[in-house]
């Protein structure tokens, strides 16, 4: 999404509120909780941290040793704005940016769809390296081409991700599947219709290239938020869905 600043003045305007980054930060939150229990001194850093909203809902929930990377300068400024741990730096450099391995928990949320396999297999090995023994690499990804559309190309997604997909992203890492999950799938249709609209609109000359990244009414927000979190009481895998959240362990 490099180039973009309008689309992260977007993430930045919403990062809090919309249900879609809700969810997520509560699913990362989860999966920190989870393996760590209380422990809130642990070091974790963010690859890819956009705009901030994920290491600012972290630090509500009282961890403080965040650090994050990345690659836009329109990011950067942003979480400099928010007094956040940010430094501008891409993800097929981590091997030199970060320094040590010392992270019990490494976040790289929609960052592989920007690159080829072999790419992401790479960016996967050395995340896994810099994580401490029994550390956690979190990583959502945009799942199932049925749901590409305008908005891809808005933000410059160039693949999407299935279950066999995953099973290569570790090849060759001390990393282990530990979970993963399509989501969200109670609002699949309603995606799936929308997403099917901009396609139909993708093979006409003219269109406006734009995300999805907006608020809806406060209502409908609540209400997805609410659908989506019920979800995840229900069901412990979603069958399938516009993103899927992946778990890895270090070995």
């Amino acid at each position: 999404m490099i180039g973009k600043g309008d689309e992260y003045e977007k993430m930045a305007d919403t990062e809090r509120e919309l249900w879609w980054y809700k969810i997520l930060h509560l699913l990362t939150y989860r999966s920190i909780e989870n393996r760590f229990g209380s422990d809130r001194t642990i070091q974790i850093l963010d690859m890819g941290c956009g705009t901030g909203g994920l290491m600012l809902y972290l630090k509500t929930k009282g961890y403080e040793n965040i650090k994050g990377f990345d690659i836009s300068e329109d990011a950067v400024r942003i979480c400099t704005e928010r007094n956040l741990e940010v430094e501008k730096g891409d993800l097929l450099d981590a091997q030199s940016l970060i320094a040590k391995s010392n992270y019990q928990v490494i976040i790289s949320h929609d960052t592989l769809c920007y690159f080829d396999l072999k790419q992401a297999q790479k960016i996967v090995l050395v995340l896994g390296d810099k994580l401490t023994t029994g550390g956690i690499l979190l990583m959502n990804l945009p799942a199932l081409q049925a749901f590409g559309g305008i908005h891809d190309k808005a933000v410059g997604i160039v693949r999407r991700f299935n279950f066999a997909d995953v099973g290569e992203l570790n090849v060759g890492s001390r990393l282990g599947l530990d979970s993963t999950r399509f989501w969200p799938f109670i609002l699949t249709p309603l995606i799936f219709i929308k997403r099917f609209v901009q396609r139909l609109k993708m093979k006409k000359r003219n269109y406006e290239v734009t995300s999805d990244v907006e608020m809806p009414n406060g209502i409908l927000n609540t209400a997805f938020f609410l659908l989506v979190k019920m979800e995840f009481s229900l069901l412990r895998s979603g069958l399938f869905g516009s993103s899927l959240y992946v778990v890895f362990v270090k070995e």
